[in-house]
């Protein structure tokens, strides 16, 4: 069986009813980075674990029915309520972003490949409004999970890019900040950090 990520059972019961499912499976997955997704087994050993932790939203019958319900074997990005198969695992990312993107950090390479996926998809992947750019969060939460990485890893790294110009990002007060590549933003937002 496997062993689940203590860090992890703490962040859901201290956030209890304010977790959401889908960031509660991305949780999982970017606490077991040896392959893209998790296993059947590792889900059913942290619904086992938060089955006695009142605080928490989904009871592990909940937690393991709306993962099948969720789960599609879709190659590209489909909304917020989809989990993706990957070849007997799950992911709350699309196999083909694992596949073009999977082990890498290069945050600029993301970027253009979700604007460019989003575009195509006419979806987004975002809670913020479609537009060029990416929520802020849901970037570090997408290349720590599918770069296999440490969030605070990839939070250095953005800083150093917007440091050296490469992206602008809109301000960090704003709670949907999202971040662009400076090179590919059309129209000069005041709002962008200079």
């Amino acid at each position: 069986m496997t062993e689940v990520d203590d860090n992890v059972i703490a962040e859901i019961t201290d956030r209890g009813q304010n977790v959401r499912f889908k960031e509660l499976i991305g949780l999982i997955e970017r606490a077991h980075p040896d392959a893209p997704g998790i296993t059947q087994d590792t889900l059913n050993a942290y619904a086992h674990e938060l089955g006695d932790a009142p605080s928490v939203p989904f009871a592990p019958e909940e937690l393991l029915s709306t993962v099948d319900d969720w789960l599609t074997d879709s190659e590209t990005w489909i909304g917020q309520k989809a989990l993706y198969s990957l070849d007997g695992r799950i992911s709350v990312y699309p196999a083909r972003w694992h596949d073009t993107l999977g082990g890498v950090i290069d945050i600029p390479a993301y970027i253009q490949f979700i604007e460019d996926d989003v575009v195509s998809n006419e979806t987004d992947l975002t809670r913020a409004d479609p537009g060029d750019g990416i929520d802020e969060e849901d970037l570090l939460d997408l290349v720590a999970t599918v770069g296999r990485t440490d969030k605070e890893a990839v939070k250095s790294r953005l800083e150093q890019l917007r440091d050296q110009g490469v992206i602008a990002e809109g301000a960090d007060q704003h709670p949907d900040a999202r971040v662009y590549l400076r090179e590919r933003t059309d129209r000069r937002d005041p709002a962008l950090e200079e």
